[in-house]
């Protein structure tokens, strides 16, 4: 009968390092018995007077919780194995079913996705979202790394170490999220409820149409800066109650010519009225996963005419040659100013060689169906 730490563990052979972090590590790992394919995570930590950690009997318990509505879009827990045996550290490892890529991955090996593509991962990834939430759960995590496609296409959310049980009488204010995908409320250091989970969601569903991500901000401050440029500073109305950082400290922050339904150009207007929902600035109006479930983009009987502009050739691609181009552009002379049709020309004719991927039309022409923005963006006027 097995019993020991090492005799639960010892049925499993580690194949390869997956991912590792101040945690500990995630190997891919094959059942000796049954050749099943397993990811196992392993937490070292010191011992405490109180025993595991919080944090992990958290985990743990959500994790259980989750299991027992054996939904697909949540990652399933096979089973956990805990050490307690050795004087100062303690070792708890969780067994998962092994999925074979995280959105991370699939979206490098993917893009660029067709529209109908984002519209299943986008609906799998809010109906895993509503199912958190139905049951009192906000992830507050929520990123391409944490997301887990199968390889025919499932969905499953995985890495429950930040999620909360929700309490509406208990406001939590304690920063969390990867910044890219961190809603405004958090950071202008204000309380914050389940609706952090669906700026995330809107941000993973624009970064899938656009193969970017869509707030790469610096440092938090940077990132308010990207929000605001995009969609404007909002009212006084609109700015979170009790938040530690002034609406006052962004009026200078102009908003740019860009826009997200520039940015992001889908031809089906169903899918622009969805991102623009799960992106509102103000958290009360963002809509929730279940109402964004119920949206025209989900449910559509013809969806042959939705595609995201610009099918014809990679964006993501001519992204990376706009990153190439910009820092030969500050390299080499002052910056342009991006607003002007005739600096931008210039601009082109210097150095038309680095957008030969571009046909028709040109990549620097300033108007309705050119990629203008996405160089307006990711290319500010100062270095």
């Amino acid at each position: 009968m097995q019993n020991t730490f090492a005799d639960k563990t010892s049925k499993y052979a580690i194949l390869e390092i997956l991912g590792e972090g101040a945690f500990g590590c995630v190997h891919k790992a094959r059942h000796r018995e049954t050749n099943e394919y397993v990811a196992m995570k392993k937490v070292h930590m010191k011992k405490t007077r109180e025993g595991i950690p919080t944090a992990i009997l958290r985990e743990a318990a959500f994790l259980t919780k989750m299991n027992k509505s054996a939904h697909q879009n949540l990652i399933k827990l096979k089973e956990i194995i805990i050490d307690s045996s050795q004087d100062d550290n303690q070792i708890v490892v969780f067994i998962f079913e092994y999925i074979e890529y995280d959105l991370d991955r699939y979206l490098k090996s993917h893009r660029p996705l067709n529209i109908n593509i984002i519209r299943s991962l986008t609906e799998q990834l809010l109906t895993g979202v509503s199912v958190l939430h139905n049951n009192s759960i906000f992830h507050r995590d929520i990123k391409p790394q944490n997301i887990l496609i199968t390889s025919n296409g499932i969905l499953k959310i995985a890495d429950f170490g930040l999620a909360r049980e929700y309490n509406y009488t208990k406001l939590l204010t304690s920063v969390v999220v990867t910044m890219w995908y961190r809603a405004p409320e958090v950071l202008l250091q204000a309380s914050y409820n389940m609706a952090v989970d669906i700026w995330s969601v809107g941000c993973i569903f624009a970064e899938m149409a656009f193969g970017k991500a869509l707030f790469p901000g610096k440092t938090e401050i940077d990132q308010l800066k990207k929000i605001i440029c995009l969609f404007g500073l909002p009212d006084k109305s609109d700015w979170p109650d009790k938040a530690k950082i002034t609406r006052e400290s962004f009026t200078n922050c102009n908003k740019t010519s860009t826009t997200l339904e520039r940015l992001i150009r889908f031809t089906d207007k169903c899918a622009s009225d969805l991102l623009q929902s799960l992106l509102e600035f103000n958290a009360k109006n963002r809509c929730s996963a279940k109402k964004a479930l119920q949206h025209d983009f989900f449910r559509k009987s013809d969806h042959t005419m939705c595609t995201v502009s610009f099918d014809d050739q990679s964006l993501s691609t001519a992204v990376d040659d706009i990153f190439d181009y910009k820092q030969t552009y500050l390299d080499t002379i002052s910056p342009c100013d991006t607003n002007s049709d005739y600096e931008i020309q210039s601009v082109r004719s210097e150095f038309t060689d680095s957008f030969d991927v571009f046909h028709s039309p040109p990549m620097l022409l300033y108007d309705d169906s050119s990629p203008i923005d996405v160089f307006a963006w990711y290319c500010p006027t100062s270095p």
